[in-house]
């Protein structure tokens, strides 16, 4: 039974396909964070990551493709934060993110944009070829003494996406100031 209520647990703060936290870690690690960054004046930064094109994989190479497409990319993410103070997480899809404590948003971009590099230098190889992937991602951070809450550091980084998106696809942006 407590093998049983082990392996439940663990199931219900992980993604299944991924292995990495999934939305529900990822949004308890954030408010635990939030909080601390408040309460020791320290500063939070958050990236969100989404794949571009990803449907194109799924469509010409197959689900299967696909879904070792999202492992590959995870892993490559999990090896670039895989320090203490970063949290990785799959928030659904082909969107991710990552929480990093104690970080300044210029640091945090620095970071992002090592890893989007990293991701368009690096083709996955998928049935037999090489497959090109590119990321685009939002940074946003509180800073030590900002008000802010987790939810609206998720809607600035969430934003701030789009925005890379919206500049044609893989490259970082950082949340406007007024967010």
């Amino acid at each position: 039974m407590r093998e049983q209520r082990d392996l439940f647990e663990q199931q219900s703060r992980r993604d299944g396909l991924t292995g990495l936290a999934n939305r529900r870690r990822f949004t308890a690690v954030m408010d635990e964070w939030v909080a601390a960054a408040h309460g020791q004046r320290l500063p939070l930064a958050m990236l969100i990551l989404d794949l571009d094109h990803f449907k194109t994989v799924n469509d010409r190479h197959g689900h299967a493709a696909g879904d070792a497409c999202l492992r590959a990319f995870a892993a490559q993410l999990q090896e670039t934060f895989d320090g203490p103070r970063d949290v990785v997480a799959r928030l659904g899809g082909e969107e991710f993110g990552v929480l990093l404590r104690d970080c300044t948003l210029d640091v945090a971009c620095t970071r992002a944009e090592g890893f989007r590099q990293r991701v368009a230098a690096q083709p996955l190889l998928i049935d037999g070829g090489e497959l090109r992937l590119s990321v685009s991602i939002g940074v946003a951070g509180l800073g030590p003494r900002g008000d802010a809450d987790g939810d609206a550091l998720y809607r600035a980084a969430d934003s701030a996406l789009y925005r890379a998106k919206a500049a044609g696809r893989d490259t970082v942006c950082l949340a406007a100031s007024d967010q």
